[in-house]
C-alpha cells in the first residue's frame, strides 16, 4: 500500500488504470493488463504488516488459560488505533530509503494509503477466524467474506480518486 503511494510521488510514476485501456491496439492485452492491475490493487490493500502482527498478538491471548473476548477486543481496538501510524511509519522508512526527506508535515503524509489500511484493517480483522466478533450473535463468516473482497475492491477503485494526480 505505501509503495502505491510513493510510485504516485515519482515522476513516470503509476498509470491510471484507465490509461491502460484507452487508446490502445492490443484490446486484449491491456484488458489482460487491466485485470492484472485492479488485481494488484486488491493485494495492494491488505495490511499485512498489521494483520500479521495482530494475528499473532490474538493467537497468544486466547492460548491463555481463562482467556476471555475482552483482550482480543482491546489488540482489535489498539491495532485499528495504530494502523495509520504504521501505515505512515513504513511509508516514511521507504522514503528515506530511496534518499528522500522525512515527510512529517501533514501535507506529505499518504492520506488515501492511511485512511485505507484502517478500513481495510477492520474488515479484515471481522473476517479472521479468531475474530472477537463472533462472540456476537450475529456475526456470520460468511457475512464477512462477501463484506471483505467489495471492500477490497471499492478501495481499489476509489484509490485513483483519491491518489495524488501525476504531472
Amino acid at each position: 500500500m505505501t509503495d502505491l503511494a510513493i510510485r504516485t510521488r515519482e515522476p513516470g510514476g503509476a498509470r491510471p488504470r484507465s490509461a491502460l485501456v484507452a487508446g490502445s491496439d492490443n484490446q486484449a492485452q491491456d484488458a489482460a493488463s487491466a485485470v492484472h492491475q485492479t488485481l494488484g490493487l486488491i493485494v495492494a490493500y491488505i495490511p499485512s504488516e498489521i494483520l500479521v502482527t495482530y494475528v499473532a498478538v490474538v493467537a497468544a491471548i486466547q492460548s491463555a488459560p481463562g482467556a476471555g473476548h475482552t483482550g482480543e477486543w482491546i489488540a482489535f481496538w489498539l491495532f485499528l488505533a495504530l494502523s495509520p501510524s504504521i501505515c505512515w511509519v513504513l511509508y516514511a522508512t521507504k522514503l528515506r530509503h530511496r534518499g528522500n526527506p522525512m515527510p512529517l508535515h501533514p501535507k506529505l503524509w499518504p492520506h488515501w494509503p492511511m485512511v485505507a489500511a484502517t478500513i481495510s484493517y477492520a474488515v479484515w480483522a471481522y473476517t479472521l477466524p479468531a475474530t472477537p466478533f463472533s462472540s456476537f450473535s450475529w456475526y456470520q463468516a460468511a457475512v464477512g467474506t462477501v463484506v471483505l473482497l467489495l471492500v477490497t475492491m471499492l478501495l481499489g477503485l476509489l484509490a485513483p480518486m483519491f491518489q495524488p494526480s501525476q504531472s
